[in-house]
């Protein structure tokens, strides 16, 4: 092969130059031959490196362990391949990540190091931890973007590209209601809520706060244990 001819001059030019070291300090050699055996040398050393490269790019090793989840059919053994072409999808299934999009009411609740549930399809809890939060937000959804990491448990059939559902620890004293937004009515700057008191109708005015989805925040304006009427709020009157 192109590898062993090669390595066979480098060893013929590594022992013409060790005899031509020995006779130029004897004296039986001059500067400008030894000069010259040298260069083979070198020139050899040249040509065994550019071979052993090439020999080296035969096979391409992915810069981390873990499972191949797609390859290009189109490439094949002993194809040349330009630099930048893709040659497969390699996940790293020793950890997960995924990023949730969250609004600026939740993201001033979130610090990097919280704890994290993620729940993929099978039921199964995992935890995990915040690692990122980004400083701005997404032009696209005007959200904020959280990372959340976990490592896989024993056995885990969680695969890269499912979905999960992610619910973040955060710490806060204060406690509120969640309710539908469906229940809260808006009339100009103010919001109201319809309760049952009794068998009758109570219009009371509310404060809200965040938004979570299709749930918000009622920060003043009801108590616990009040039944809130949450159909029909548009044909209402108090």
């Amino acid at each position: 092969s192109e590898m062993c001819i090669r390595d066979r001059r480098y060893e013929t030019a590594l022992l013409e130059y060790l005899a031509s070291e020995k006779s130029k300090n004897s004296g039986s050699m001059s500067s400008l031959q030894f000069s010259q055996v040298t260069d083979r040398l070198l020139d050899a050393e040249a040509a065994m490196a550019a071979a052993i490269e090439a020999y080296e790019n035969t096979r391409i090793t992915a810069p981390f362990a873990g499972a191949i989840a797609v390859k290009d059919s189109a490439v094949e053994v002993g194809d040349y391949l330009s630099r930048g072409v893709r040659v497969a999808r390699i996940v790293d299934d020793s950890a997960f990540r995924t990023v949730i999009s969250v609004g600026e009411g939740q993201v001033l609740l979130i610090e990097n190091g919280n704890d994290a549930q993620i729940i993929g399809k099978d039921g199964i809890v995992r935890s995990g931890t915040v690692t990122a939060i980004s400083a701005g937000t997404d032009s696209r959804t005007g959200s904020y973007s959280v990372v959340v990491e976990w490592q896989p448990v024993p056995g885990d059939r969680l695969r890269s590209g499912m979905s999960v559902t992610v619910a973040v620890d955060v710490v806060s004293n204060d406690e509120v209601a969640i309710i539908p937004t469906s229940a809260v009515l808006d009339r100009g700057d103010d919001q109201y809520v319809f309760v049952d008191e009794d068998g009758t109708v109570s219009r009371r005015m509310i404060r809200t706060g965040s938004r979570l989805g299709d749930r918000i925040e009622v920060l003043d304006g009801l108590e616990q244990g009040e039944t809130l009427i949450t159909s029909g709020i548009a044909s209402l009157t108090d």
